[in-house]
């Protein structure tokens, strides 16, 4: 028998977040590529709304975020969690 729940226990997410954001030129930056930027108006930045919507449906602890070192305070300052 099926069921209707899915089991994510062994099912992460990898966000790719370490791009410099060049193809988004002249509003994304080396500094600040697009990821970090608020692009939709929505009042938080592309990696901020990718990051809620998978943890809608994974533990937080499930999340991984890959970058560069350059911007690990970035990641933090938008979560800090």
């Amino acid at each position: 028998m099926m069921s209707n729940s899915t089991d994510f226990t062994n099912t992460y997410a990898c966000i790719m977040a370490g791009g410099v954001g060049s193809r988004f030129w002249p509003s994304s930056r080396e500094k600040m590529p697009k990821q970090f930027l608020d692009v939709t108006s929505a009042g938080q930045s592309l990696l901020q709304l990718t990051y809620d919507r998978f943890a809608k449906i994974l533990p937080k602890d499930q999340i991984l975020i890959i970058t560069h070192i350059r911007y690990r305070d970035l990641i933090l300052r938008q979560l800090p969690k």
